[in-house]
């Protein structure tokens, strides 16, 4: 397989998690799909451009640039039971609007985040919108945190860890790179939104703030674009992730 579900995407597969959800599609089927998905694309693909869209598009399948060169978006009407991500915010929904910092890993920056608690479930997606980044930036992300990682270590055991010690820390599971035992592996899948449009929902004003921070605090270093902070203050002042 060229493409994989990242440890941190597989938040998805979680009933518990905000945002879309998959629950009765495994993560291997998800990886046979899109590789199959991708693979297609690229064999058939035509241009297509817009005003914030290029990238190319088959037989209902889209294949877009993303935010950065390392980063892209793969977009498929939706196979799985994924129901919508985010809703808008309205007269009939704000009483179930709540508002928490919230950190999907531990090692990020906790965020102000809105979440809907609907009482009744959401609305089937149209599309789901796969986040791509390369192997490459994935590793060079995963390594910018090996210093975080071994001091947060030293404070916690008290000692100073010997170069055998980080080599023995970085080999077992939670700080192993995840796509490294995957040779063969070109992408990993970061993110799964369903929409109802097949172009990208904007990312979040405080995801923006978290890259432009760094890798340290969970982020991918990528400065933030004022023109795109305004765009997704616009879409987000109005919606919301479906808890």
């Amino acid at each position: 397989m060229k493409i994989k579900v990242t440890d941190f995407a597989k938040r998805h597969f979680n009933p518990k998690a905000s945002g879309t959800k998959i629950l009765t599609c495994s993560i291997e089927n998800i990886e046979h799909m899109i590789d199959t998905f991708f693979k297609t694309i690229l064999e058939s693909g035509k241009p297509i451009t817009g005003e914030f869209t290029k990238g190319i598009e088959f037989a209902g399948i889209r294949l877009l640039d993303g935010y950065a060169d390392f980063c892209k978006l793969l977009i498929v009407e939706n196979f799985t039971d994924a129901k919508v991500g985010t809703a808008r915010i309205t007269n009939e929904n704000y009483q179930w609007l709540r508002s928490s910092y919230v950190a999907r890993t531990d090692s990020e920056l906790p965020v102000l985040t809105r979440t809907l608690h609907l009482p009744m479930p959401a609305e089937e997606a149209k599309y789901l919108v796969f986040v791509l980044y390369t192997k490459e930036h994935l590793k060079k992300e995963y390594e910018d945190t090996y210093e975080e990682r071994f001091n947060e270590n030293e404070k916690k055991t008290g000692r100073t860890l010997t170069k055998s010690d980080r080599e023995a820390l970085l080999s077992i599971d939670g700080l192993k790179f995840d796509l490294e035992e995957h040779t063969d592996c070109e992408w990993g899948i970061v993110s799964i939104m369903g929409q109802m449009i097949n172009i990208e929902e904007p990312m979040t004003p405080a995801t923006m703030i978290r890259n432009h921070l760094g890798t340290i605090y969970g982020g991918s270093g990528f400065e933030i674009d004022k023109e795109a902070y305004e765009r997704s203050v616009l879409f987000w002042n109005n919606h919301a992730l479906i808890r």
